[in-house]
This record gives structure tokens, sequence and C-alpha cells, in this order.
């Protein structure tokens, strides 16, 4: 599966190209200097940073978590990663989620991990929970590890 074709975004728009590849003028701390912003071991630098931050870069690998605003970002957008299409009519809150989710998405070069809370509290406290269902349909499409 695509990812953007899931997003029901045209990678070669100017606005698409124009937004990811903009560098937020605020850049984030090196890792290596400021070892609250993610850690140094022999090998390597893993840099914990929001997506915002590292907007217009690449990286070998990317893992997005979960975030809470409004409700958990993830199950938001579970519908698209599970091959949905987008409209371009979705709610406010759901456009947020999925343009982050674009951005973070298209970042990493080898590897990319989501992590999605198993049981949540969603939008407005409603109860969601990633069923058996949504399991097996997000692995036809996804390499997935269930950790429950």
């Amino acid at each position: 599966m695509v990812l953007p074709d899931s997003f029901g975004v045209d990678m070669n728009s100017d606005e698409v190209v124009d937004y990811l590849s903009a560098e937020d003028e605020e850049t984030h701390p090196d890792p290596a200097e400021d070892p609250k912003k993610g850690y140094v071991f022999d090998g390597g630098v893993i840099d914990v940073s929001s997506v915002h931050a590292v907007k217009g870069e690449t990286h070998t690998a990317t893992l997005l978590l979960e975030t809470f605003y409004y409700g958990y970002d993830m199950h938001r957008i579970l519908p698209y990663l599970k091959g949905q299409a987008a409209t371009g009519k979705e709610a406010k809150r759901i456009k947020e989620s999925l343009k982050v989710a674009l951005v973070s998405c298209s970042r990493p070069t080898h590897l990319l991990g989501a992590a999605i809370h198993a049981d949540t509290i969603g939008y407005r406290n409603a109860r969601m929970q990633l069923t058996d269902a949504d399991m097996s349909e997000l692995a036809e499409l996804w390499d997935t590890v269930d950790l429950r």
C-alpha cells in the first residue's frame, strides 16, 4: 500500500511539496548536546522530537507515537491506516491528525513504526478499543506486532 494514496494526497502538488520541505524556524537541539532530547549510545543517536520539529528532514527510521489532543490521534486516523481513502470532507481534527501523520510517515528512508494504544479514551471520552478485527485489517496492509 502506498501511504499517501491512503491519505488521499497528491504528493506532487505544490502545496504538499512546500509543506513537506519547509523547515520550522526553531531547530531541535542535538541529543548529544541535550540528553533530555534523545539517547546517545555506542554507534548512534536516537533523537526524540516532535513531528513539527523535524518537518523537512529525512531519517533512517521514525516511530510515530500516539498522542492526545482532543482525542487520540492514531484512533482518529485508524480507518485511513486500514486503507480508507480520504475524501477531503473529514472533520477538522481528523484533517489535522492526517497532516501530522503524513509528515511523520514521509520522513523515514528505511523503517516506519507506529504505536497505537489498544485501549484508549477517544474524542469526548468515548471508549475506543483496537479490536481483533482492526488488527486483522491492519495486518493485511502492514507488518504488525500486537503487544497486548
